[in-house]
């Protein structure tokens, strides 16, 4: 189901931290290399292309089977997506994630108002020139995103 979807979560939050010494670029820096430990022992690591594209190519990747990630949650940033296609996008993230303990908690941070939608979200003004401004509410964002996914 999932092998033809080609979007992918701006920010995904796992249990672990990055392995000591990633991420790094190879030496013509035309790779970045990224390795994670996860909580319980497992490492996640693999090489992506860096190319000016939204499909980011995954050159190599272990486990090279896949693995159902222990996601904390999935946070999506828009400036300026409708409510319908907000709405297509997050549906189709619980479908992607759906493991046996549901579907991961999924937080959007937008630059316009969405707040009729069932997701929990934070608005960011980005018509400000004040980066004070636009810095406090970011922060503001990402911390409400913690806050519901129990991590603050």
């Amino acid at each position: 189901m999932t092998n033809d979807y080609s979007e992918r979560p701006d920010i995904l939050i796992l249990p672990g931290h990055p392995t000591e010494g990633f991420p790094s670029f190879s030496e013509e820096r035309q790779y970045l290399k990224f390795s994670f430990d996860l909580e319980d022992g497992t490492v996640v690591l693999g090489t992506l292309k860096v190319i000016n594209s939204s499909t980011i190519p995954c050159r190599s990747r272990s486990p090279r089977g896949g693995m159902l990630l222990p996601i904390t949650g999935i946070i999506e940033c828009s400036v300026n997506k409708t409510e319908f296609i907000a709405s297509e996008q997050l549906t189709r993230y619980e479908e992607v994630f759906h493991t046996s303990n549901g579907e991961p908690p999924l937080f959007l941070i937008t630059g316009n108002d969405l707040s009729l939608l069932h997701w929990e979200n934070a608005l960011v003004d980005l018509s400000t020139d004040d980066i004070n401004i636009l810095e406090s509410e970011a922060t503001k964002g990402v911390s409400l995103a913690m806050d519901v996914f129990g991590i603050l």
